[in-house]
């Protein structure tokens, strides 16, 4: 009944949002709202009902000044032919269209303004995590207090005639930095929050939809420019001083250590000597030794001290890090604790609040989720109950069969007996490997949700299982345990801690999974990898980079693929669980073969894998 609720609020609230657009608009030909602007406005839309009526209101005058289809066009390009990350663009791109717009609209409509003030608030309270995980979220999150009053006529900075970010010059010159065509001259330099702010208010002066995303597109190559090493050694203050205090908001210092330890997450990176010289874009962003020297120190304080000694950790590096992984490293972690961030409170509270929200969305589906557990522990236990039951086939010597005698002198056959035949290969062992890079934070409560319930299921029918994440960050790949294989049941609830953050070296992370995998003594070992089928580790080392090519694209893709196969050559079985986008579905087909399935939605993971599970016990 609550779900049929939930989904009956959702289709209202989504007629809502239509129909007003199109009021706004103007334009009732427009018969659905251009697909990736819908998922650009998508956390203003879950945020609340008072933002995602500003949203529409928004796109709605968006449309009718530049046309929502043209700006769909040019986020499109954006990420497909541009190479642009689509999880960073769209809240950029949605900034520009704020400052583009929505005065206009209150030209029209004066209601605007406290509804954008209200819309400001829900999403600072509603989004934290999503604003406090990078420093291009916390750049919204400045633009969202900064703003939500109306904005003096003159700009913040004082910005003379002939710089690039005068109003005469703007979008000119963002479309010589923005765009591959365009020949940058001279170094890029750090741009200082305040100059990614004032960015956002040059959109104001937007002419066409082109301008708007090239002004977004400009801004999201501010994070990559020359002295990227500069900025790893600490974010800049976005001036954290009364302003937005009248939110109710009491923890703007929350999480400033761990966006500074973890800068690196989810960055799209451009080599920028490379840039400068031939106006193309590479896929590799290389840090010098003093940055990779902060990410080594960064590593433990971000997700926790490693449970392996240093003897050991040198022993498997040694071991798995060959060939494309060769100068890599490892660290194996059960993550954050108290006592070993007792030097840094404020990441260890920042920790804590991605639990509570992670256990939020449990608590809030406590019922159902109980009801699937119990269901899938029952589906495993009568698989494996019939796996175990015994048979008989027809022998020369076991049970005699009275039923059989008459074959005595009259046939040859010598079968007359019935022998009892015991399978012994019931035993099973189960990995669950999840990947926890950024790209997994629009959908992580829900993730952390769907493993507890296929973990808890498979402990009620006592099934030994081992539950892992993995990121990339620099070169370090984190292998978190959240239980292993002869854990008790208790120990499922640590899936709560799970976080999407950094990049991912999937062919890594499923060699390492693999190693003790194929240690255990069961008959079946099975392996579960949950991916958005896009291995991604573009930032490396200098001297990384001057050995192997960038951990992205085909060679990724073929690495893993190479990672799977030795996996199921060594008796492991090997199933992907596929929750990206349709682009990426080629890339998990070469990586996993048949053996893999496509989700639409994360909530479905648990069934697939526990699905997967059953018919493995079933043959």
């Amino acid at each position: 009944m609550d779900n049929s609720r939930s989904a009956k609020k959702r289709t209202e609230t989504g007629l809502r949002f239509r129909s007003l657009l199109l009021t706004v608009s103007g334009d009732y030909e427009l018969k659905q709202v251009p697909p990736w602007i819908a998922e650009m406005a998508g956390p203003w839309r879950k945020a609340s009902e008072e933002s995602a009526i500003y949203a529409a209101a928004l796109l709605g005058a968006a449309d009718s000044i530049y046309g929502l289809k043209e700006l769909d066009h040019g986020l499109q390009e954006a990420i497909f032919h541009y190479k642009k990350d689509a999880s960073i663009l769209m809240p950029l791109l949605m900034l520009c269209i704020d400052s583009a717009v929505w005065k206009r609209a209150q030209a029209e409509r004066p209601g605007i303004r406290a509804l954008r003030r209200n819309a400001f608030r829900a999403v600072l309270e509603q989004d934290e995590l999503r604003l406090t995980h990078t420093v291009w979220g916390d750049l919204e999150r400045q633009w969202l207090i900064r703003t939500a009053d109306e904005m003096p006529a003159e700009s913040v900075l004082s910005v003379p005639a002939g710089d690039p970010l005068h109003p005469d010059s703007f979008f000119e010159h963002a479309a010589r930095y923005a765009l591959p065509e365009g020949i940058l001259i001279g170094r890029r330099r750090v741009y200082s929050p305040e100059e990614r702010l004032e960015i956002i208010r040059g959109a104001a002066g937007a002419r066409n939809a082109r301008d708007l995303v090239t002004t977004a597109i400009y801004l999201y190559r501010t994070f990559n420019e020359d002295g990227f090493a500069e900025r790893l050694k600490g974010t800049h203050d976005l001036g954290r001083s009364n302003v937005g205090r009248d939110f109710g908001s009491d923890k703007d210092n929350l999480g400033k250590q761990y966006k500074e330890d973890l800068i690196l997450s989810l960055s799209p990176s451009e080599s920028s000597e490379d840039t400068a010289a031939s106006g193309i874009f590479t896929t590799q962003l290389v840090l010098d030794d003093d940055a990779m020297a902060r990410v080594e120190k960064s590593v433990e304080m971000s997700y926790g001290l490693s449970y392996l000694t240093k003897r050991e950790q040198d022993r498997l590096e040694k071991l798995l890090c060959t060939g494309p992984h060769a100068g890599t490293h490892l660290h194996f972690t059960d993550g954050i604790t108290e006592t070993g961030l007792l030097d840094s409170p404020d990441m260890f509270q920042f920790h804590q609040k991605i639990t509570e929200a992670n256990r939020d969305l449990y608590e809030k589906n406590r019922l159902t989720a109980s009801q699937s557990i119990r269901a899938l522990a029952t589906s495993f236990r009568n698989a494996m109950a019939a796996r175990e039951e015994h048979e008989f086939v027809a022998s020369s010597h076991g049970i005699l069969r009275p039923a059989k005698l008459w074959n005595l002198g009259r046939t040859d056959n010598e079968n007359l007996f019935d022998r009892e035949v015991i399978r012994d290969d019931s035993a099973f062992a189960v990995d669950l490997l999840i990947d926890a890079s950024g790209s997994q934070q629009v959908r992580q409560s829900m993730v952390a949700l769907q493993g507890y319930i296929f973990s808890e299921a498979l402990s009620m029918a006592g099934i030994p299982h081992r539950v892992m994440s993995f990121c990339t960050f620099g070169d370090y790949t984190v292998m978190r345990r959240f239980r292993d294989y002869n854990d008790i049941s208790a120990k499922n609830a640590r899936i709560f801690d799970y976080y999407g953050s950094g990049n991912n070296r999937d062919g890594l992370a499923i060699r390492a999974a693999g190693l003790d995998l194929l240690k255990r003594p069961e008959e079946n070992r099975i392996l579960i990898v949950l991916s958005d089928g896009m291995p991604n580790d573009i930032i490396v080392s200098r001297k990384r980079a001057k050995l192997y090519p960038s951990y992205s694209g085909d060679y990724a893709v073929h690495d893993t693929a190479q990672e799977i196969r030795a996996l199921r050559r060594a008796g492991a079985k090997v199933m992907g669980i596929f929750v990206g986008d349709d682009s990426a579905l080629q890339d998990e087909r070469l990586a996993f073969g048949t053996e893999f399935a496509h989700i639409h939605s994360i909530e479905s993971f648990a069934a697939t894998a526990a699905g997967f599970l059953k018919r493995e016990l079933e043959e």
